[in-house]
Order: C-alpha cells, then structure tokens, then sequence
C-alpha cells in the first residue's frame, strides 16, 4: 500500500485502518421526527502501521536525501507534525485525507526492527470552519426629553451666568 504522511513517502504501509464513528443518543426517538437530529457523526479517525528502511527499494531512494538515512529523516518529519499540531494530508491507495492533525505516534522496537522505523500512526480529522462576522445596524429607542419637575433658576438682570435649559437644575459657580 502507497502511503504518503504530509509529502512523505512511507517504504511500506503493513495496515491500514479508517474508523467511520457516530454518536447516537441514548434517548427515545419521536415518530416522525428526523433521526439525524439524534445523530452526531464523529471525525474520521486513520490509523496506519508501516515501515521505513534506510535500505528502501530503488524508486524510493531516488526521491530521498542521502545525506540523511530515510528513518531519521521520517522521524524528524513526524516529530515536527507532532510539535507544530498543524493539520496535514494523508494519502493512501483508497484516497486522500485532509485536514488530519496527529493523534498518537508509537515506535516499537525489537530485535527484528533492525535500523528500520516500524510506526503505528494515529490521525483524526478536524473541521475547520470560518466565522463570516456582519456588521447590522439597529436603530435603538431614543429616551424622552426630561420634563422639568422643579422651579427655575430666577434670571438676574446683567448677569453673565447662562440660564440653563429645563429639567437640568441650577449652576453654582465657585469662585
């Protein structure tokens, strides 16, 4: 199986697994009413387990680096997928997975895996959405006019204080 984790071509992919998941309430569905409303479909879920050899067969080792050997050079890759937590695209024989951020990466090591990197890799799909922000208008109610419930500020001839308008009490000034 041709496997490729973010533009990385894996030597050999031994399984390969795509869990399809939905959550399903656990209450009583009313006749007539749509079933999906009680039905969350889960994110996809990829699991692949896979191999990749610092001896990888000649297509392969014509796309890689000599400089580094193929299994330190993949790892490195996963270590940076892990740290950045940024979606990538998974692309196996059956299609192509976007938007699959890293769940779980383990390496087990044996007498058997040699200088090989035998891996089981976890990846689950996010949605990505957008907030579309409008801006809306509205028109508030304005207050009324305050009445005046009280005397007014007696006018004094030659003043040079301004009488106020009504409803907003007396001045006093301090000088």
């Amino acid at each position: 199986m041709a496997v490729v984790i973010d533009g990385f071509t894996i030597d050999a992919a031994t399984s390969e697994e795509t869990r399809f998941s939905s959550e399903i309430s656990e209450f009583p569905v009313e006749e007539g009413i749509g079933v999906t409303d009680n039905v969350r479909n889960l994110p996809i879920e990829l699991t692949i387990e896979g191999v990749v050899s610092n001896t990888p067969l000649r297509p392969l080792s014509d796309v890689r680096s000599i400089l580094t050997p193929p299994a330190e050079e993949f790892l490195a890759h996963m270590e940076l997928i892990h740290q950045f937590r940024e979606p990538v695209t998974v692309e196996t024989d059956t299609r192509a997975y976007g938007d699959m951020v890293l769940q779980d990466f383990n390496i087990p090591r044996d007498a058997r895996t040699g200088d090989a990197l035998v891996f089981r890799a976890t990846f689950r799909q996010i949605d990505i959405v957008t907030n579309d922000r409008k801006e809306i208008l509205v028109d508030l109610p304005r207050a009324k006019p305050l009445k005046s419930f009280g005397a007014r500020a007696p006018k004094v001839a030659g003043s040079d204080v301004p009488s106020l308008p009504p409803g907003l009490g007396t001045l006093n000034l301090i000088i």
